[in-house]
């Protein structure tokens, strides 16, 4: 890979991840239980003691404070909708 695609990577990385660390506790919170543990809106509402709204309103919340630090993605993309790989 050619080194200066590497740097551009990591520092896009670097701020995705200074972002993620400014979401509030739970919207990140409720986007790593969507997003690693691939768990489902209802199953986190119970977990978290609060109604599936709630956890779709933090998610969408997380997902839209974090588009715009991910701009390696087109406009539009769903690439933050789906779960990340392990």
């Amino acid at each position: 890979m050619d080194p200066s695609a590497v740097s551009t990577s990591l520092a896009k990385s670097s701020e995705l991840l200074s972002h993620f660390g400014r979401l509030f506790p739970e919207e990140r919170e409720v986007l790593l239980l969507v997003a690693v543990e691939r768990m489902g809106y209802e199953e986190i509402a119970e977990l978290l003691q609060v109604p599936v709204s709630t956890v779709m309103v933090r998610l969408k919340r997380a997902r839209a404070f974090l588009r715009p630090a991910d701009d390696s993605y087109p406009q539009g993309s769903q690439a933050l909708d789906q779960p990340l790989e392990r």
